[in-house]
């Protein structure tokens, strides 16, 4: 089996990782934007990216499993198929013993995301990966992508392997499904780990109009499964107030805008500074902030000089999964 497909160069260009996975950057072609279709709805300017990957804030889920692998899969696991809630979900399995641990991957992705970081924890832990309906292998039905509907499948999931209390981490848009589990089944949480996840992403539509390096007079077409997706990041308000579970939250900072080019104009390359510094990274602070007042016993770790996908950065990836395998293990 094929792993996806791993493009750091393609991150840096991702919307839909910064703050949405609809881009086409440095590496790509020129940005495109509007669904017509949709239009009132958002301003879905942003460059798509030419192909979804992990370290694109997941998105690769929307394409084929061929299209989305170009390495070989050395992971370690066991790759399953189970039916609930009306839909056939693939899921990893890198066994262990122990409490469980569910990995929840962005938009689009799939559990490969986790190839590298989730074996290091099956020493002590039964590890599982799960993904999500319309992507990866998982069943491309066009519908049910409301977060109830999305949080009943991983409930029915985990009930299908007899897991009653589970530690859950998720990257990016995971981190909406985390955050409505643990409010919805606070004692089936045992912890909580957000990748780059723990975001209000509800003003994403605001930021698409402010954003310097969009140009909305290009329409794009987008499948069902991804007007869904993003229907349900737009409409979706996190709130950690009633979570009691321990929290580890990552936050990497954004330094550059992810859709510069070498030869982006002088001015252009200003305005999307400007963008970035006045009104991107105050959005992220403004989200730690949030967890911070809403969830005061949350561990939070922000970092610099590096990316979204942050928890596959080399210069990182080691420290990272000590720190979440700490943070698990921790009485």
């Amino acid at each position: 089996m094929a792993a996806d497909i791993d493009l750091q160069a393609v991150h840096r260009c991702n919307p839909r990782n910064h703050p949405r996975p609809r881009a086409k950057c440095a590496i790509l072609v020129s940005p495109r934007g509007v669904n017509s279709e949709i239009v009132a709805h958002r301003m879905k300017a942003l460059i798509r990216a030419l192909v979804f990957s992990l370290l694109i804030s997941p998105f690769l889920d929307s394409l084929p499993v061929t299209a989305q692998s170009s390495r070989a899969d050395t992971s370690q696991h066991k790759s399953e198929f189970v039916t609930v809630n009306g839909v056939k979900l693939n899921y990893l399995d890198w066994g262990g013993n122990g409490e469980a641990v569910l990995f929840l991957h962005g938009f689009p992705g799939s559990a490969h995301n986790f190839d590298d970081l989730a074996p290091t924890l099956a020493d002590k832990f039964r590890v599982i990966g799960l993904t999500r309906r319309g992507h990866g292998q998982s069943e491309k039905i066009e519908t049910g992508y409301e977060i109830e509907n999305l949080v009943k499948d991983i409930s029915q999931f985990l009930a299908h392997l007899k897991i009653d209390r589970v530690n859950l981490v998720g990257f990016s848009t995971g981190g909406d499904e985390l955050t409505k589990f643990a409010n919805t089944y606070p004692k089936r949480v045992i912890k909580l780990v957000y990748l780059e996840a723990a975001y209000d992403k509800t003003d994403l539509p605001t930021l698409e109009q402010l954003d310097p390096l969009v140009d909305p007079t290009s329409p794009e077409k987008f499948t069902r499964i991804e007007e869904a997706m993003m229907k349900m990041q737009d409409n979706f308000l996190p709130d950690y107030r009633k979570i009691k579970a321990p929290i580890l939250s990552y936050y990497a900072i954004f330094e550059q805008h992810w859709a510069l080019k070498p030869d982006t104009d002088a001015g252009l390359k200003k305005r999307a500074e400007e963008f970035m510094e006045k009104v991107v990274r105050p959005r992220q602070f403004k989200n730690i902030d949030q967890m911070k007042k809403q969830a005061p016993h949350a561990k939070i770790v922000v970092l610099r000089n590096t990316n979204h996908n942050f928890y596959r950065d080399p210069k990182l990836k080691g420290r990272v999964a000590a720190e979440v395998r700490e943070f698990l293990l921790a009485k």
